[in-house]
C-alpha cells in the first residue's frame, strides 16, 4: 500500500486516515470494527451520533455513485470519473445528461441531516474536552463541503450551458470558497493551500479554472 501525501483533511478524511493506517498494521481487520474503534475511542460519548453521521456520508456516497453512473449502472466508472477527470476527458462513452447528482444527492436536506447529527454529538461531549474539540473538527469539515457543494453544483451548470450567468454563478461560488479558506488558513479540518489556484481534484477538465481565480491573484 502507498500513500505518498497527506493533505490534512482531517475534517473529512480522517477515517480515511486512521483507516488506512491500521489496515496497514493489520490487514486482517474488519473495517467496521475499525470505524467503531475510531469513534469510541476519539469521541467518548458522542460516538453513537458520529457513527451515524459515518454511516449516512457512506450511504449518500453510494447514492452519488449510483447517480453518476446514471443507466450504464457502470458504478466502478462513475467513481473513477469522479475522483479523476484525466480519465474522464479521455473516456469516448458520452456522459448521460441529467439533474447534476450534486442537486439530487448532495442536496440541502441531506447537509441539514448531518448538520442535525453532529449537533447531538456536540451536546454528548463536555466543552473544552479533546473529544468535543474533535466534533468540532468534523464541524469544521462540513462547514466546509457547505460551500464546496455550491461549486460543484456551479461547475455542472456551467458545463452544461456555458453563459455569462452561470460563468458568474462559478465565479461566485469560488469567491466563496475561497473566503472561507482565507479565515481558516490555520484549520485542523481542512488543509489549506494559501495562493493556490482553484483547479485541483475534480475541476482540471473545466476550462474555466485554467486561470487564477479572485483570491489566487489577490496573493503577492
Amino acid at each position: 500500500v502507498e500513500m505518498p501525501n497527506v493533505h490534512h483533511h482531517w475534517g473529512t478524511q480522517g477515517l480515511n486516515y486512521y483507516m488506512l493506517a491500521q489496515l496497514m498494521w493489520d490487514d486482517s481487520r474488519e473495517p467496521a470494527a475499525i470505524i467503531d474503534d475510531y469513534c469510541r475511542t476519539g469521541f467518548g460519548a458522542a460516538a453513537p451520533s458520529v457513527r451515524h453521521y459515518i454511516a449516512r456520508l457512506e450511504q449518500l456516497s453510494a447514492e452519488f455513485a449510483k447517480h453518476q453512473a446514471g443507466g450504464t449502472g457502470d458504478l466502478d466508472q462513475a467513481l473513477v470519473d469522479d475522483e479523476d477527470p484525466d480519465a474522464r476527458g479521455k473516456r469516448t462513452t458520452p456522459k448521460a445528461r441529467g439533474p447534476s447528482s450534486w442537486d439530487v444527492i448532495w442536496n440541502d436536506a441531506a447537509l441539514t441531516e448531518l448538520d442535525v447529527l453532529l449537533l447531538a454529538a456536540a451536546s454528548a461531549v463536555a466543552p473544552g474536552t479533546p473529544e468535543a474539540t474533535r466534533v468540532g473538527i468534523l464541524r469544521e469539515g462540513l462547514d466546509f463541503a457547505k460551500v464546496e457543494v455550491r461549486v460543484r453544483r456551479a461547475i455542472d451548470r456551467y458545463n452544461a450551458a456555458t453563459n455569462k450567468d452561470t460563468e458568474y454563478d462559478l465565479l461566485l461560488a469560488v469567491a466563496n470558497v475561497e473566503q472561507w479558506q482565507l479565515a481558516h488558513r490555520d484549520s485542523k479540518a481542512v488543509g489549506v493551500v494559501e495562493g493556490a489556484p482553484y483547479w485541483w481534484r475534480g475541476k482540471r477538465d473545466t476550462r474555466f479554472f485554467s486561470r487564477l481565480t479572485m483570491a489566487g491573484r489577490a496573493e503577492p
